[in-house]
């Protein structure tokens, strides 16, 4: 785990797009979980997950690589 001193979140995983440039990560705070999805380098949109579980956010990750969220 790599902790941003700045933002004071912490990174927990990465998931990569199959050639889409897209990229999700999994982050957690004292407020809880959180997930960016990328495009092509750039922060698409920051989900707040703080009622849900680590699978939960997971989930959200590969459904966005995927391209399931739009």
């Amino acid at each position: 785990m790599e902790k941003n001193m700045s933002t004071g979140r912490t990174f927990l995983s990465e998931y990569y797009g199959d050639g889409n440039g897209r990229t999700a990560t999994v982050l957690t705070s004292w407020q809880g979980l959180s997930v960016e999805f990328k495009q092509d380098g750039k922060v698409v949109e920051t989900r707040m997950l703080h009622d849900h579980n680590r699978f939960y956010a997971d989930d959200a990750c590969e459904n966005w690589v995927r391209g399931i969220i739009n």
